[in-house]
């Protein structure tokens, strides 16, 4: 396993989409080993509010934070190469906020869509306000 690769889906976790780019050079397999070699893999309200706010502040462009929404939902990294069915990542949501979470990921892997791809400012306030954010 590659230890960058393992800090790289850290980061992610923690609430750095740009970390998914960076962890897209990798294949699929070995995601799957440096999820092995680690602890569980766990995104908190904390990292979601990271990630609103980061593309609220125009920190995090609209694609990159589809893609890691699309990471944690899904749990892999969508590609043209991928077949599926694949072996998700086993990427769980903090129990505490485990529905605002949930919400949160399904919409802004939505981002791009045809019919629901623009996430404006009202909306992001409103689901940090879901997340407990004033």
């Amino acid at each position: 396993m590659d230890l960058n690769l393992s800090g790289l889906l850290d980061r992610a976790l923690g609430g750095d989409p740009e970390a998914v780019t960076q962890m897209s050079r990798f294949d699929h397999a070995a995601l799957l080993e440096a999820q092995a070699a680690g602890r569980p893999l766990i995104v908190t309200r904390e990292a979601t509010v990271i990630v609103l706010r980061g593309l609220l502040d125009h920190r995090f462009t609209p694609p990159v934070v589809q893609s890691w929404a699309s990471l944690i939902r899904r749990g892999y990294i969508a590609r043209p190469e991928v077949s599926l069915p694949i072996q998700p990542l086993e990427i769980e949501f903090d129990d505490t906020c485990e529905d605002a979470i949930s919400e949160t990921v399904s919409r802004l892997d939505e981002i791009g869509d045809v019919v629901d791809g623009e996430v404006n400012s009202s909306e992001i306030l409103d689901l940090l306000q879901l997340l407990g954010e004033p």
